[in-house]
């Protein structure tokens, strides 16, 4: 059986998997995804819903998928193995920074201690069990508002 699958903990970029494509397994860390409704919706619609506490259990929920079509990663902290990028279509990673400037398991708040004056989110294909390297697809880039936060501008004028 040819399988899609989502692995991590962003409940919302699994919500748009589904809404396009049939998601039949969640691979997820334990407690990390927590939309209930979700999680019901698509158990009653026949997905397989798993939750490991660790690259132990990860890599045998994966063991036993056989070939899958599509594998979207959002929120997950272990690396792909190589056999399972290998036995897949396609893997599309959803990584919080820029992957230009920013790699690795937390890249955002590495930009903001080394003082980056932008900061994005960055979609690519997984293609290497190397950590964040593979084509990338799309890329959303934000200035970084140092010291006055994210609030509307009206909100951070300085004062009279």
């Amino acid at each position: 059986m040819v399988h899609n699958v989502f692995m991590g903990s962003l409940d919302r970029v699994l919500l748009a998997m589904s809404e396009h494509l049939p998601v039949h397994t969640v691979i997820a860390p334990r407690g990390r995804l927590r939309n209930m409704r979700l999680e019901k919706t698509l158990r009653d619609g026949g997905s397989n819903w798993v939750e490991v506490e660790n690259a132990q259990q990860y890599l045998e929920a994966v063991a036993d998928l056989g070939e899958k079509s599509c594998c979207v990663v959002a929120g997950f902290s272990w690396r792909i193995r190589q056999e399972f990028i290998d036995s897949s279509r396609y893997v599309i990673n959803f990584h919080p920074g820029d992957l230009l400037s920013c790699r690795g398991p937390q890249p955002l708040e590495s930009a903001l201690c080394d003082g980056h004056e932008i900061i994005g989110v960055s979609a690519h294909l997984i293609d290497s069990e190397e950590m964040d390297v593979g084509p990338i697809l799309a890329r959303e880039l934000i200035d970084v508002n140092t010291g006055k936060g994210y609030a509307p501008a009206e909100l951070n004028k300085p004062e009279e």
